[in-house]
């Protein structure tokens, strides 16, 4: 409602799967994320169909007008491997000008307790005259194609 009308849609990030959706069983989540001209602090969490909150990355900074790809393995990162329950998650990134905005959290949460306390923190924030952009983008699993 009201709250989500005060975020400028102009500070949200724009966040793109990449691959073809629906992601199977033991395919990885890879995204792409567009920062507008507002950067700032990123943060990206998985919110799952079963009502969990994973952390995948904690606030760091972001350049305005980045474009930063997330998910490709690496040497040291295998990736995040699409597993059940199946159905549609949600990937949130935020962006902050506030480098502590999200807090300390853990790894793992209920989305129950996240929402909460993101909603806190959100009018906090706006409170205190910071900006915070966020975008949502679905994420359909299946067992397998």
């Amino acid at each position: 409602g009201d709250r989500i009308r005060r975020l400028r849609s102009a500070d949200a990030p724009g966040v793109e799967l990449i691959g073809k959706p629906p992601l199977a069983k033991g395919e990885l989540l890879r995204f792409s994320v567009g920062l507008s001209a507002f950067g700032g602090h990123l943060s990206v969490t998985y919110l799952t169909k079963s009502g969990d909150a994973i952390h995948l990355v904690p606030p760091r900074p972001a350049r305005p007008g980045a474009r930063i790809r997330f998910g490709d393995p690496t040497d040291r990162f295998t990736g995040w491997e699409i597993d059940e329950p199946f159905g549609t998650d949600m990937v949130l990134v935020l962006v902050s000008d506030d480098p502590g905005f999200l807090g300390v959290r853990p790894e793992s949460e209920r989305a129950e307790d996240f929402a909460r306390h993101l909603s806190e923190r959100i009018r906090t924030l706006q409170a205190r005259g910071r900006r915070v952009g966020a975008q949502l983008m679905p994420v359909d699993t299946v067992e397998r194609r």
